[in-house]
């Protein structure tokens, strides 16, 4: 009945129904193109906030300064009855070709254990006199100190412990690390050797999403360390840097721009400005002062312009991260040289003993998402790449820090896009508001003037039957 009403009034009052059926329309016009403007929006803002970024993601290695593990193992194992004693036996290898120096061994009892007086050996030698573990000993645990071992060296220690109550024992109850005068951070015992770069880098390019995934080293270089050697020797009396990369990363990093030249294997690309200092042309030779006194040589294939350079020249330290520092006296060497040429001399360097090597060379590997899965807006955007992100960190776990530039843009960019979409939301309301209001006071004119002509007609003796007919 109510429909059939409906119906009747609708065909009765075309104009009426016309002009409402028309606002209405105009309403929802309004509010799909606002809702399709803001979705175009945040999508665009997505590629827009990430068109700047050379570099996506930073995957800095910590683990340089000398190749080392310890290997822990207690007997017996599986549930040990209370008062009875556990031997625990400990190894230090030191893997790398270069010593390691002050080597601390620390094993820290858990409350189930407790040491047995004069049971700690090194090298089947007793050590320490007191009923205190020398592997933690005072209020900070303090490891004991074995001293240096030789490249290639291994160092046995043990010592016994006793159980307190009944229990089932794990690794984690003798809480086992180490650490060196090169490697200062604490390394726990029984876990995976390092992994080098280049195989870090070629895990993460399997990992869906990268694009690429190129080795990058940095090293800062004392003053003078970058001489010429024409007939006019010259050396540069500023801080240097030193550059590890390959062709590939330069393709990649548009900011890096050869001026003359081109960057070749097993040769140099030097900056515009040690071009300038140096007076060197293509073809010339610089020679490279390292810490332990190398000397290497390398002839110049290119000049660049780094000026613009931020991924290479961005900051990795805490108190200036990612904070553009530019060293306007670099140079470029490819992933292979600068491994087996700069790297090496600063280890050997660093092991040994005298004055430390006060900044230790950087080795990252930069990296390219795949822009088509970030094609959405900010907050799917970022959702994608801290997904990757995390798999980029599960690879090496421990081996280091990732930094990762695209996450930190897109979280700007999501609060911006809601921003927008709270002022769309704000801006097109009023106009879905006005569309809605002209409807009805069309709706409402038309309708008073019909019913004004059809009082007037029943005043001239029109009948029910007429107007119906109308």
């Amino acid at each position: 009945m109510i429909f059939k009403y409906v119906t009747t009034d609708l065909i009765r009052n075309p104009r009426r129904t016309l002009s409402t059926v028309s606002g209405v329309f105009l309403g929802i016009a309004l509010t799909c193109a606002i809702l399709f403007f803001v979705d175009g929006l945040s999508a665009s803002m997505t590629q827009r906030a990430l068109a700047p970024l050379q570099i996506d993601l930073q995957r800095v290695i910590t683990a340089l300064g000398g190749e080392a593990e310890l290997t822990l193992s207690y007997t017996p194992k599986g549930p040990v009855v209370a008062g009875n004693k556990v031997r625990v036996q400990m190894e230090f290898k030191n893997t790398g070709d270069t010593p390691s120096n002050e080597v601390v061994i620390r094993s820290v009892l858990s409350d189930k254990l407790r040491y047995v007086s004069g049971s700690a050996r090194v090298v089947d030698a007793a050590v320490g006199r007191t009923n205190e573990n020398p592997f933690s000993r005072g209020a900070t645990q303090e490891g004991w100190n074995i001293g240096t071992v030789k490249p290639k060296g291994t160092v046995q220690l043990e010592y016994q412990a006793e159980l307190v109550s009944d229990a089932q024992l794990g690794d984690h109850d003798f809480r086992a690390t180490f650490s060196t005068r090169e490697i200062l951070s604490p390394i726990s015992a029984n876990i995976n050797k390092p992994i080098r770069v280049r195989d870090i880098a070629a895990q993460i390019r399997e990992i869906k999403g990268i694009k690429f995934a190129e080795e990058l080293y940095i090293s800062d270089l004392a003053p003078g360390s970058l001489r010429s050697t024409n007939q006019s020797i010259k050396k540069i009396e500023g801080p240097v840097r030193i550059f590890g990369f390959d062709t590939s990363y330069t393709k990649i990093d548009s900011t890096i721009k050869i001026l003359r030249g081109s960057q070749e294997s097993g040769a140099a690309v030097i900056s515009a400005e040690v071009a300038e200092k140096l007076s060197i042309s293509l073809g010339e030779t610089v020679s490279i002062h390292l810490p332990d006194g190398t000397i290497v040589s390398k002839k110049v294939s290119g000049i660049a312009d780094l000026t613009g350079a931020r991924s290479i020249f961005s900051s990795r330290n805490g108190a200036n991260l990612e904070v553009f520092l530019y060293v306007p006296n670099s140079i470029i060497v490819d992933v292979k040289d600068f491994t087996n040429e700069i790297l090496v001399p600063f280890q050997r360097a660093n092991t040994t003993r005298g004055e430390r090597v006060k900044s230790l060379p950087i080795q990252e590997i930069d990296i390219g998402l795949d822009r088509e899965q970030l094609n959405a807006e900010p907050a799917v955007a970022l959702k994608e790449a801290e997904l990757i992100g995390g798999l980029v960190t599960n690879v090496a776990p421990g081996q280091g820090f990732l930094l990762n530039h695209v996450s930190n843009t897109l979280s700007v960019a999501r609060g911006d896009a809601s921003v927008a979409k709270q002022m769309f939301v704000f801006l097109g309301l009023p106009g879905v508001l006005l569309a809605a209001f002209l409807a009805a006071y069309a709706g409402i004119v038309l309708s008073s003037s019909q019913r004004r002509e059809q009082a007037i007609l029943r005043i001239r003796g029109a009948s029910r039957k007429h107007l119906l007919s109308m």
